[in-house]
């Protein structure tokens, strides 16, 4: 039944994330400083409204091959910013993505289409496709709900642990450990 529910509540989401473009907002320019300050937004194809959300990265490859990740900063209703520490002649790639959880500590990104993307056509993608059918979210989905039930047994377990020992602990009175009226008399004398 938990399951249900949070499938309930997290397909929505999940599904929204696939309708999101991003759009750069400033142009690719080595600033003085150095690094190449990437600013953009994301937002829904369907309705232009802003999309937030966290664990945004901006991941570029470079002339020599490397491959820089960046997480920017969220400025407010789907606006993003931060820097590459690079030089713009030296990238030729530019991907901006959600990261998502894969089974066993791999990631499994959901990646944004960028409308104004500086380089079209990249010869290599960054990442590797996803298989025909397979989505990115939905696993990410399954480890979380999965992660959300085990979580759940185990602060069940745990309450009815503590609810044992303090039931233990408390002291009973029945007819056996009930000092008798005699009993007291001696005592007292």
């Amino acid at each position: 039944m938990i399951v249900a529910v949070l499938s309930a509540v997290c397909a929505p989401a999940a599904l929204a994330k696939e309708g999101v473009v991003a759009r750069l907002t400033a142009p690719l320019v080595t600033s003085p400083s150095g690094g190449v300050p990437v600013e953009f937004t994301l937002t829904s194809r369907e309705n232009g409204r802003p999309f937030s959300a966290l664990d945004v990265f901006v991941r570029v490859r470079t002339t020599d091959g490397r491959k820089l990740e960046i997480w920017p900063e969220e400025r407010g209703s789907g606006n993003f910013a931060g820097l590459v520490r690079t030089r713009r002649s030296d990238i030729t790639d530019l991907e901006i993505g959600l990261a998502g959880i894969a089974s066993p500590g791999g990631r499994s990104d959901l990646m944004f289409p960028i409308a104004n993307d500086p380089f079209p056509g990249s010869p290599e993608p960054l990442a590797a496709p996803a298989a025909e059918g397979d989505s990115g979210s939905s696993a990410a989905l399954v480890v979380v709900i999965a992660l959300f039930a085990i979580a759940l047994v185990a602060f069940a377990i745990a309450v009815a642990r503590f609810r044992t020992r303090r039931r233990s602990r408390a002291p009973s009175l029945t007819a056996s450990n009930v000092p008798s009226t005699s009993d007291r008399r001696r005592s007292t004398a």
